[in-house]
């Protein structure tokens, strides 16, 4: 289970690294996207022996089991969802939007937001801490 753990958190820290080096390299191309999904299957590839020696193990089976059944319901739950509309909360999506293309577009530094909001006004933690707050 160990090895299934840290090999799934190792694989999210390597991805998320490529895609950063390929940001700050300037590729907006789909070919840098692609070249990182090519170098994980290879590494698949090669490791085939090894991933299949890790799922002989029963409580890895399990696992993988388990995490299917879940992603299977999840997706089950999410298919009853009509429409996406957000009620209320149209503008926060937009915000998180607009900073998404600011990254995508790598634009200047002093850019607004939706809402006028600038980048660094809202730190990637500020949301767990005002939610900490409000439920003392």
């Amino acid at each position: 289970m160990e090895k299934l753990c840290g090999s799934v958190a190792l694989s999210f820290i390597l991805v998320w690294l490529a895609t950063w080096v390929l940001f700050l390299a300037g590729a907006n191309g789909a070919a840098g996207c692609f070249a990182v999904t090519g170098v994980c299957a290879a590494m698949g590839a090669v490791t085939w022996k090894d991933t299949r020696t890790l799922f002989r193990a029963i409580r890895v089976r399990q696992a993988a089991v388990g995490f299917g059944f879940l992603l299977l319901w999840t997706l089950v739950v999410l298919s009853m969802v009509r429409h996406y509309s957000g009620a209320g909360w149209a503008g926060d999506w937009l915000e998180q939007f607009s900073r998404t293309l600011f990254f995508l577009h790598h634009s200047p530094k002093d850019s607004e937001m939706f809402g006028g909001y600038r980048i660094t006004s809202r730190p990637p933690g500020l949301n767990v801490s005002d939610r900490r707050r409000r439920a003392r």
